[in-house]
């Protein structure tokens, strides 16, 4: 019986850290997408805000904000890489 328990506890160790938190996943697309906007805006990555973010499969789109002026982003994945682009939002 103490087997199984140690079994139990190690292989939920193991599971813990070998798969990211949610939370951590979507912090790193935060960042992917903060580095993405700001090659496209000119703006610092440490200046962008991303809100309104919605991911297709391959195609991700959201809106950064940089010093008051929202752009509309989108990334598609594919074979080639990532094709971004972002443009000023239409209010």
């Amino acid at each position: 019986m103490k087997n199984i328990i140690l079994i139990s506890f190690i292989g939920s160790l193991i599971g813990g850290c070998m798969f990211p938190s949610m939370d951590l996943i979507e912090a790193q697309q935060e960042n992917l997408w903060k580095n993405y906007s700001a090659g496209e805006t000119g703006c610092l990555p440490e200046d962008i805000r991303v809100v309104k973010k919605e991911i297709y499969g391959p195609t991700s789109t959201w809106v950064a904000s940089c010093h008051g002026v929202d752009y509309v982003c989108n990334s598609r994945s594919g074979e080639n890489g990532t094709a971004v682009s972002c443009k000023k939002s239409v209010k």
